[in-house]
């Protein structure tokens, strides 16, 4: 039996980290978020890319399922290979590539020469950078990239590869659209 005097213990509130949201590229420049998705038990990977402009609005989506992955990192580093590349050919504006993978942006903005597995591919992203209009590598957080993390997830899950221009697949056009009303960063 209880005291009526005792002093009852709150449980300890749990805080979440704020959620970031997506910002709008500044004025002129068009926003690319990557992003990949790996599971190890069975080795499904796949890869996911939204490209919006200052208005947020979707100039395209995409996600593929990569065939061969050895681990997360490859399939990030796949996502900046492919999303890049669409980007340059659907818009004419400056890009800002935003993922939530601090080795890929790490290993994409060294001064000294890449050591690492993935010294083709990231030498590759730097020569696409250095002669286009992929102005700036930009890591955010998660939940900043989160249309592309559900794309990677869908074409890991479902082993899927498809594109969509001017909008996406029906299960994020919502967020897609919700996303659109977030203010500038500039």
């Amino acid at each position: 039996m209880l005291d009526s005097g005792a002093q009852q213990i709150n449980p300890v509130e749990v805080k979440k980290p704020p959620v970031k949201r997506w910002l709008k590229p500044p004025l002129g420049w068009v926003k690319l978020t990557i992003d990949g998705s790996f599971k190890s038990d069975d080795g499904s990977a796949g890869i996911g890319m939204v490209l919006r402009d200052y208005a947020g609005t979707t100039i395209f989506s995409a996600c593929r399922s990569l065939a061969s992955c050895e681990q997360a990192l490859e399939a990030e580093v796949s996502a900046c290979l492919e999303g890049p590349e669409l980007g340059l050919l659907y818009s004419d504006l400056p890009i800002v590539v935003e993922s939530d993978c601090s080795q890929l942006i790490s290993y994409i903005l060294a001064n000294e020469k890449d050591r690492s597995a993935y010294l083709h591919s990231i030498s590759e992203i730097k020569v696409l950078a250095s002669g286009s209009k992929i102005c700036n590598f930009v890591k955010v957080d998660r939940s900043q990239v989160r249309i592309s993390h559900c794309l990677a997830n869908l074409a890991r899950a479902e082993n899927r590869t498809q594109f969509w221009l001017g909008s996406g697949p029906e299960c994020i056009v919502q967020v897609l659209e919700s996303e659109s009303l977030v203010i500038p960063s500039d």
